[in-house]
């Protein structure tokens, strides 16, 4: 693993980018104006003074201030916090004394082709404007610099740039702690690679483009900026001034983005159009057998090809927003996908607008519902349409595949969809068995459904009977699937049910009786999707308190939960009984104490449901997560 750069990085660095958690947009620049055009990943907070008086109405900061939650944290992550004080009072700051931004504030990242190198660097900036507070701020970090050269942890050397200080700081190697003979990191286990390693543009030597050798420092007026080097931190500061190139505010991507994300507090926003032209560039170099780049990239069909034949090219950007103490929930969370030519697969993903309501299978119990669509029907002409677009030699072959796959598949997937629900139950008292999921695919013709099942019995080892008239599939025997034969599949009333056999049968004799007693009919349900629109492509309801309940409970029985995994997989061998004790015992040793302590009750009296919503507009996709209030 990587050590820590410096005390500077770790406490200035640290307590910015900490601070940059509450930062605030105020008046004058945004990370809009400030990140280059060609950033790919962006972050920001909007308005910290009212996104943090708004967090502090909900559930959310009584949570974080409720005296269990607090022991728990001081118990079970004492010494994180301890050496996180530490790293900060080794450059002379006090944690107590970290001020956030008053103003506005971001970051953002982007990668490039370093040509001379022949290599990819990543690079990246981040600002916020602490107003009043800027000088107190700024001298935390000149002391926590000064103090990095006393003890030789880093090395600093000063720039200027149009009447701007600049710093550059570089780490010190430290030399490493003394180890025992022999012993290694992870408790005996091998040293692991970095996450980045192994993914083909390493370039000469092993180089890593997300290490950050040096740091770059600067203040502005307000503003506090970190950059990866020099030329985006005199960049930065051009902008800055109002005389830079285009900005990530410039892309009509990114507006896009955000004009649908409807004006959150703070955001992420990914761009793709960066990483496919980074993509472009790497497969050309991989052609040139350019050292250091992955050969694989020179393979046909491109990577840039597949994704555009598939339609995954369509994807411009996407991001999610938050807002807290809106009028609908104490926590409001948007999505959105920039696709506003949907091609190949992301075709599939389409229905017409459904009501958001609970279908009469789903009964009044049940602790979640959710509804997606996605066009089976489709599936294998679209993969087939999109193989056209790939080169011939492998296209082809794909096409063939997949139409050796219509004979058996076809009669099946064209009789599903779009419309797939899924529901959740807890049976009481609680036990390990508790959880009974349920799948509900629309199915458009059954008696035809159940013949191409039928076709199958001879590959699959399933048979089925009858159910009310209607037809329920089960394993014979023969699969080696752990659990495999406590489940059914019901096909009748215009569904494929799936899920274990009770679970089947229940939700097969609620679909025969539409006016029974279900979900649709509690005011809870109703209560929580009233707060999104009436219909759409997709939607869902979750009732936190039901699910942080059972969570807690196997949380609490680890053993039980175990215990009941060894009779799904093994019944009542004999044989195996002495394997399923050990497994038990082994659950019992491993579960982690925290595990057992967490508040989780504290969470189920301040949080209330969730629902959430998504639908096709002609931009792409846009959807919304919302949290709601506990009720009274």
């Amino acid at each position: 693993m990587r050590t820590m750069k410096t005390s500077l990085l770790r406490a200035a660095g640290a307590s910015w980018l900490l601070t940059l958690c509450g930062a605030a947009l105020g008046a004058g620049s945004t990370i809009a104006d400030l990140a280059p055009k060609d950033s790919a990943f962006v972050f920001g907070v909007d308005n910290f003074a009212a996104a943090k008086a708004s967090f502090d109405k909900t559930g959310f900061r009584k949570i974080w201030d409720d005296p269990k939650v607090k022991a728990f944290i001081e118990k079970h992550a004492k010494k994180e916090m301890e050496d996180l004080a530490k790293s900060f009072e080794d450059a002379g700051v006090k944690m107590d004394e970290i001020e956030a931004p008053t103003g506005p504030a971001g970051a953002a990242t982007w990668m490039i082709w370093n040509a001379t190198d022949k290599r990819v660097d990543a690079r990246s900036m981040a600002f916020g404007d602490w107003g009043e507070k800027a000088d107190a701020t700024a001298k935390q970090v000149q002391d926590a610099i000064d103090r990095g050269e006393e003890k030789k942890t880093l090395t600093v050397k000063e720039d200027e740039y149009n009447g701007t200080k600049i710093w550059v700081i570089d780490s010190v190697k430290q030399p490493d702690a003394a180890k025992p003979k022999g012993a290694e990191d992870g408790a005996g286990e091998p040293e692991m690679e970095d996450a980045a390693d192994g993914m083909g543009f390493e370039g000469e030597e092993g180089h890593d483009p997300f290490e950050m050798k040096s740091l770059v420092y600067a203040r502005s007026g307000n503003h506090l900026i970190l950059a990866s080097d020099i030329q985006t931190m005199e960049s930065t500061l051009d902008r800055l001034a109002g005389k830079g190139g285009d900005s990530v505010g410039d892309s009509a991507e990114f507006s896009g983005v955000m004009a649908q994300l409807e004006k959150p507090q703070g955001y992420a926003v990914f761009l793709t159009g960066p990483l496919f032209t980074l993509l472009n560039t790497l497969t050309e170099q991989a052609k040139a057998g350019t050292e250091g780049v992955d050969m694989m990239l020179a393979d046909e069909p491109a990577v840039s090809t597949a994704m555009t034949a598939f339609g995954v090219a369509g994807v411009k950007a996407a991001g999610t927003g938050i807002k807290f103490d809106t009028e609908s929930a104490m926590g409001e969370q948007t999505f959105a996908v920039l696709c506003p030519e949907k091609k190949g697969i992301m075709t599939l993903f389409a229905g017409a607008d459904q009501k958001f309501t609970a279908p009469s299978f789903v009964n009044a119990d049940s602790g979640a519902v959710t509804l997606l669509q996605f066009k089976f029907s489709d599936l294998l002409s679209t993969i087939t349409e999109s193989a056209r677009g790939l080169p011939p030699e492998v296209g082809d072959s794909l096409v063939q595949n997949v139409q050796q796959a219509q004979v058996m598949a076809g009669p099946i997937l064209n009789n599903l969809g779009p419309q797939v629900w899924s529901s959740n139950s807890y049976s009481k008292p609680l036990s390990a068995t508790s959880s009974q999921p349920l799948f509900a695919i629309a199915c458009k013709d059954p008696a035809q459904f159940n013949q191409a099942l039928q076709n199958l019995g001879g590959m699959l080892p399933i048979q089925s009977r009858d159910f009310q008239g209607n037809q329920l599939w089960s394993l014979s025997g023969g699969l080696p699937v752990p659990g495999a034969a406590d489940y059914a599949m019901g096909v009748g009333f215009g569904h494929v049910f799936i899920g274990s056999t009770a679970t089947v049968e229940n939700a097969m004799r609620q679909a025969g009786a539409p006016d029974a007693a279900g979900l649709s009919k509690e005011a809870r349900f109703n209560n929580a999707v009233r707060t999104i629109g009436g219909s759409g492509l997709a939607f869902g309801y979750t009732d936190v308190r039901q699910a942080l309940e059972y969570a807690k409970w196997t949380m609490d029985n680890p053993e039980k939960v175990v215990e009941a995994q060894m009779s799904s997989m093994f019944g009542n061998d004999p044989d195996a009984e002495a394997y399923k004790k050990e497994m038990i015992e082994e659950a019992k040793k491993n579960q982690p104490e925290w595990m057992k302590e967490i508040p989780l009750d504290v969470a189920a009296r301040e949080l209330g449901d969730t629902v959430f919503e998504f639908h096709i507009v002609p931009e792409g996709f846009k959807g919304r997560s919302l949290w709601l209030r506990p009720t009274k």
